[in-house]
């Protein structure tokens, strides 16, 4: 009988499949799989969290009618025209150093704005931005 490798060794079967790739929740071999990530970077967990990027994001909605949010999602992608825009989830528009999504509520009358940025004030700028130009488009309207 020879010492497996790694953890994750302990726990494949005669088939070589390993339980993780089942199609359901296993929290005993996601556990196992974080001490072997663990012990092949051969750092503490508590090393590793501090190395994540800090998230800084800032949610804010804007009431909005079912019969304003296409014209103001219209309004929003011309005017990010001049800009980096991605159309996948809702408007996502990105400045230099921060981004605001756009993304209208499905079931309710608001109109959602997440913004991020490398510091809280680029942050709040960018959604401050975006916020006071849906509010002037909706109060043209």
């Amino acid at each position: 009988l020879r010492a497996p490798e790694n953890i994750t060794d302990l726990f494949r079967g005669g088939s070589g499949r390993y339980p993780h790739l089942e199609l359901r929740y296993d929290p005993m071999i996601s556990f196992l799989l974080l001490l072997d990530f663990l012990t092949l970077e051969q750092k503490p967990l508590h090393a590793i969290k501090e190395s994540l990027p800090k998230g800084n994001i800032i949610h804010t909605s804007i009431y909005c009618t079912a019969d304003e949010k296409a014209a103001v999602m219209r309004e929003m992608t011309v005017a990010g025209a001049d800009k980096e825009i991605e159309l996948i989830d809702g408007i996502r528009i990105c400045e230099d150093n921060a981004w605001v999504l756009i993304l209208p509520d499905a079931s309710h009358p608001l109109i959602h704005l997440y913004g991020e940025g490398e510091t809280t004030q680029d942050r709040d700028a960018v959604i401050e931005t975006y916020s006071l130009r849906i509010k002037n488009f909706l109060s043209s309207i």
